[in-house]
């Protein structure tokens, strides 16, 4: 495999996992705690890799990120999905944030996951962010449910 080849195949795992956040670049990098983007914008050039310092970055933001599939691009990108489907059982995760899941129409569901007690669960996505703070940790896969209800109005109004 050639050097370019090695360095796209490293930007295509990295795109990847910023993609599943739903996240735009700039935002990526701030909320794994990168003061700038620019050391994303070097591995997309192909200047730099994915350090080990990066992956702990990432990692300790999204822990179902799998590390070694950063830094080697073996095995699966998420790890523990022993929940997690691939058929249209369960309930529908999306891999954008939880805030913005609920006010859009939904793409196509990225995967499903089967907790049989939450299955009436309408979406899953993540918290970015800090707007479910501190009760939901930022980067936490939440279950959601629609609350609304039809309306109901007297039948005799006057």
């Amino acid at each position: 495999m050639s050097d370019n080849t090695l360095r796209s195949e490293k930007w295509r795992r990295l795109e990847r996992v910023i993609k599943w956040t739903g996240l735009s670049i700039n935002s990526f990098a701030l909320t794994i705690g990168l003061k700038r983007s620019e050391n994303l914008y070097q591995i997309k050039k192909g200047n730099n890799g994915i350090s080990r310092d990066l992956a702990e970055l990432i990692t300790a933001k999204y822990p179902s990120v799998s590390k070694g599939w950063l830094l080697t691009g073996e095995g699966e990108m998420l790890i523990g999905n022993k929940a997690v489907t691939g058929s249209g059982s369960g309930i529908p995760y999306y891999g954008m944030d939880a805030t913005v899941a609920v006010e859009q129409q939904l793409p196509p569901p990225l995967f499903y996951i089967n907790v049989p007690i939450f299955n009436d669960c309408d979406l899953s996505a993540m918290a970015l962010g800090t707007a479910m703070q501190p009760d939901i940790p930022a980067g936490s896969i939440v279950l959601l449910k629609n609350g609304m209800s039809k309306p109901s109005f007297p039948a005799n109004l006057t």
